[in-house]
């Protein structure tokens, strides 16, 4: 199950994050995950560039890592390294039995697994700035027990002026036995208030769970809530 949910930071109309799931060719999904630099519109129209590439390549068969390489290049060659973005690809492969995550983030993706402890991958590079830089990446076996968090960076700086910084890995212990779409919304609500119902920066959080695979339910299912002004 996959739950995503973001906010807008504080006062302003539009989330510069942008949140894409994209189907695979091996039945597979894609959940990409991407930060604009600064905030609101502007933020949203680089992001967008970024996951429009990441979503198409992934969409044709191209392994997710190569397509974050090529909205490397490509942003840093119509920008000219001045604008940057901070993407996070997660794979479902249901062929290799995996969750796989490529980052450049300094956003790490938090796993929760059969140990019941948390465990955090390394920092990279945002999208946009490093020729021939290369993402950070995490390769999990998948079991019914395994949750899995990636947020954009509003998310995981949140409370951090005040003192109340979030400990990530302990919300999604908290929130995992909700399930995807609940987690995902009892953590963006968890950091949220950690900056007192005021977001300091766009937030946008994705958190995969996982079901026994119910016989009588062989579709998939997607709903979404966006908010009219």
């Amino acid at each position: 199950m996959v739950g995503v949910a973001a906010a807008p930071r504080h006062a302003m109309h539009e989330c510069g994050d942008v949140v894409h799931v994209v189907d695979r060719p091996d039945g597979g999904a894609c959940v990409i995950v991407a930060d604009g630099q600064g905030h609101g519109r502007g933020a949203r129209i680089i992001a967008t560039m970024a996951v429009t590439m990441i979503a198409g390549l992934v969409g044709e068969g191209v392994r997710e890592d190569a397509a974050l390489v090529a909205a490397n290049d490509r942003l840093l060659a119509h920008r000219g390294g001045q604008v940057s973005c901070e993407a996070v690809a997660v794979v479902i492969d249901p062929v290799d039995g995996v969750v796989r995550v490529s980052r450049f983030a300094r956003s790490a993706a938090h796993f929760l697994g059969d140990d019941e402890r948390a465990v955090t991958g390394g920092e990279a590079p945002p999208l946009g700035v490093y020729r021939g830089a290369a993402p950070a990446s995490d390769v999990v076996p998948v079991s019914l027990s395994l949750a899995c968090l990636v947020t954009s960076d509003g998310v995981r700086t949140a409370g951090g002026r005040v003192g109340r910084a979030l400990d990530l890995a302990s919300s999604l212990a908290r929130a995992a036995r909700l399930g995807g779409d609940r987690a995902a919304h009892a953590i963006l609500g968890e950091a949220i208030g950690a900056d007192d119902g005021r977001p300091r920066d766009d937030m946008a959080v994705a958190c995969i769970t996982f079901e026994p695979l119910d016989a009588d339910l062989t579709f998939r299912r997607m709903s979404a809530r966006v908010p009219l002004s």
